[in-house]
């Protein structure tokens, strides 16, 4: 995950599964953080729900403190959401999923 040249990263092992509905992790290393993601069928398209519990990465409180950081982790979720969502319909236009 990153953001105009700053990345943050993790491992993380996955606590639940529950197909196609849900999937819950947190990390083992890298950025110390915790949460699920829900998929719903919303017809056309899926509707994803994602909560994450996380420790203010140290670069990035180097770099900014409070609302400042929240809105620049924010920021960084919603890019790498995008991007999954892309991967995810070039799968499956492409016939992977």
């Amino acid at each position: 995950m990153g953001y105009r040249g700053v990345a943050v990263g993790w491992t993380a092992e996955n606590l639940e599964e529950a197909p196609p509905s849900l999937l819950r992790w947190r990390s083992t290393s890298g950025a110390r953080n915790y949460g699920r993601a829900t998929f719903e069928d919303g017809g056309d398209a899926t509707d994803v729900e994602v909560a994450i519990t996380y420790q203010t990465p140290r670069v990035v409180a180097d770099l900014v403190e409070g609302k400042k950081a929240q809105d620049f982790i924010r920021t960084c979720l919603a890019a790498t959401l995008r991007r999954f969502a892309r991967r995810v319909e070039q799968e499956h236009a492409g016939g992977g999923g």
